[in-house]
């Protein structure tokens, strides 16, 4: 199998799961740098814990560097960020839907129900 039919056939693929052994260590960091994906994140203010961020991207660790430089308009009166939740998707329209979910009241109940420990641990 060529190393375009290997990227073919694990995009294609669940990213939890795999049809043979999952890929181990340094196969995975591989594998992710091949397979453009899509990262919704959820975002806590640590300065104002009640404000929270939701958006996507396909680099989490400069774009929540870009949110703790000031970078970002939405955001920059609210720095220092921190993550407290991401999902990985493989198609860009799937990744732009679940943000706009999470954003919605239903998305926030999601959240909420999700996170139930991280919330009561406050």
């Amino acid at each position: 199998m060529t190393r375009d039919e290997r990227s073919e056939f694990y995009a294609s693929q669940p990213i939890t799961a795999f049809s043979t052994a999952p890929p181990r260590g340094d196969a995975i960091v591989k594998l992710a740098r091949r397979i453009m994906y899509y990262v919704v994140y959820f975002l806590e203010s640590t300065k104002y814990p009640q404000r929270h961020y939701i958006g996507y991207t396909t680099n989490l660790k400069n774009r929540i560097q870009y949110h703790n430089k000031g970078l970002v308009t939405s955001t920059k009166n609210f720095k220092p960020w921190k993550i407290i939740y991401a999902e990985m998707y493989l198609n860009k329209k799937d990744a732009m839907g679940r943000e706009k979910f999470l954003k919605s009241g239903s998305g926030w109940k999601f959240l909420k129900k999700q996170l139930t420990h991280y919330f009561q641990n406050k």
